[in-house]
């Protein structure tokens, strides 16, 4: 029995696919646990609601009881040590000076008690995953197993845009787009019991699959590729209350860089398009049907507050003196706000992120630099514009990360810019190794602190080496850990752009004129 070339073509790329996958899904799982289990219980964002809600959701309480005196507040019945979240963190987290070490033991008693939770009306398919390990135990190893859940499906995302971009896209600038994409804020997120985490990571794989199949895949787009772009979508969709708005947003950009005749022809005639894109369709209608159905937007009231006549003006410069927090959120700010990166991480990410879109403006086509441009405006104003309308009833809740799942299509654009273009910019190739080498130790350094906040407290000695409180297995075990992942993080995604910058069967991606002529680059 003979082999096609077609058969051993597919083959091929299967076995690419997976490995492309597995050398960047693996440390960047590693780099996510490694802040999971590196640490205090409790100490992520809402993590205490969130663990509340996911234990609930796996025994069937997807939503609970409302609580009439406290609204946004529903009530559910867990067992006792998932219901302790606020006693168990509550001492260190103000003030940020007190170290971790003053956590009581973790709870004996697994009988099952009355929790209140304030993310009770969100989806419910996060919390079905890493709600699992409460049903099996309700020991400190199953908080842990719920974190470590949560890494895992996030990890999957960012491994599978990798794999994206190393198998079907000729632009090498692509994989460093997503080194830049996974901000320290990113992976925390993705570390603790909270849905940003997977929210941000499936929009990075939506971005990357996304550009990959309108710019280079028109005339005849893989169906892995289309499958990947249709479960980013979904799972996008799915996350978070404020999902669908995103997954609206990335896919009106996404469109507005394509060719649009190319884009409508395929829909016209592909049925694996039509079937993802329907199914897509479908998946957003449920999500905004629950959203409203059980007003998932009814939520505690936030921290920074109004006065209770401010008229209009006063509510929109209270948004607008925001910006500066928000980015520096889109960075870092770990816990419950009050661990701030090192200025280092913040100063290396924002010099990396401004000059990847400076040069994408100066190379780039007018069309793709307005979409950019656009993209920028968009996540800047609609926080503003969200504020504006809620202040009133919510305070000023908004926070950075909620904004990365657009954010994170700045970088890839900017890439989709410079690496289709013919002007290369002079000096791109000390700017990659830059990118690489900065992100990489900014992230690093994101995570050293935070773990020197919990061991010694926030006015604590720069070397931590006598901590009072410290994770299981020692502060240095963990550095160790974050500190080699991270950087096999940044090789693999290396290894996959721009070292193979002089593939000669790869070189430059196609132009959007190659795509429109029919060419195919599979």
């Amino acid at each position: 029995m003979t082999t096609s070339a077609s058969d051993r073509r597919h083959t091929g790329q299967r076995r690419s696919l997976a490995s492309a996958f597995s050398i960047v899904f693996v440390p960047a799982f590693f780099v996510i646990a490694s802040w999971s289990l590196a640490m205090p219980r409790y100490s992520g964002p809402d993590e205490p609601s969130h663990v509340v809600h996911a234990a609930a959701v796996v025994r069937g309480q997807w939503v609970g009881t409302p609580i009439t005196n406290f609204p946004g507040f529903t009530l559910v019945h867990i067992p006792g040590p998932f219901a302790s979240g606020i006693a168990q963190e509550s001492c260190f987290q103000s003030p940020p000076t007190s170290p971790a070490s003053c956590q009581p033991p973790w709870p004996a008693s697994s009988r099952a008690v009355a929790a209140a939770t304030y993310t009770g009306r969100y989806p419910p398919l996060y919390y079905a995953v890493v709600g699992l390990p409460t049903l099996v135990a309700s020991s400190l190893p199953a908080f842990y197993a719920m974190r470590l859940l949560s890494a895992l499906v996030s990890a999957l995302f960012l491994g599978l845009a990798a794999a994206v971009g190393a198998v079907w896209s000729r632009n090498r600038v692509l994989p460093l787009a997503i080194l830049l994409a996974a901000t320290p804020m990113a992976l925390y997120s993705a570390a603790v019991v909270n849905p940003s985490g997977l929210e941000i990571c499936a929009a990075v794989c939506l971005w990357v699959s996304g550009v990959v199949l309108v710019r280079e895949h028109l005339a005849g787009p893989p169906a892995g590729l289309v499958v990947i772009v249709a479960l980013s979508a979904a799972t996008l969709a799915l996350a978070r209350p404020i999902s669908p708005l995103w997954l609206g947003i990335i896919g009106v950009a996404l469109f507005a860089v394509s060719d649009a005749r190319g884009a409508i022809a395929l829909l016209q005639r592909s049925r694996l398009v039509q079937v993802a894109l329907g199914s897509v369709a479908v998946v957003s209608v449920l999500a905004i049907a629950w959203i409203l159905s059980v007003h998932a937007f009814d939520v505690q009231r936030g921290l920074v507050g109004l006065a209770p006549h401010a008229s209009a003006f006063d509510v929109l410069s209270a948004a607008v003196r925001r910006e500066g927090v928000w980015l520096e959120e889109m960075v870092g700010i770990f816990g419950s706000h009050e661990t701030l990166a090192p200025l280092a991480t913040y100063l290396i990410w924002w010099v990396l992120i401004a000059t990847s879109g400076i040069v994408a403006v100066v190379v780039g086509r007018r069309r793709e630099v307005l979409v950019l441009l656009a993209l920028v405006a968009t996540c800047g104003l609609v926080p503003i514009a969200i504020q504006f309308l809620h202040a009133r009833n919510l305070g000023i809740v908004w926070q950075g990360r909620y904004t990365l799942p657009a954010a994170v299509g700045i970088p890839i654009l900017a890439a989709v810019i410079v690496g289709t273009t013919r002007r290369a910019p002079p000096g791109r190739r000390w700017f990659e190794v830059a990118a690489v080498v900065g992100a990489a130790a900014a992230s690093f350094l994101g995570f050293a602190e935070a773990l020197r906040r919990y061991a010694v407290g926030v006015n604590g000695p720069i070397l931590f080496f006598h901590p009072r409180w410290q994770p299981a297995g020692g502060v240095i075990t963990w550095l160790v850990v974050n500190l080699a992942a991270t950087s096999l993080l940044a090789g693999a995604l290396w290894h996959l752009g721009p070292a193979r910058s002089n593939d000669p069967e790869r070189g430059a991606a196609p132009a959007p004129s190659a795509v429109r002529a029919g060419a195919s680059v599979d």
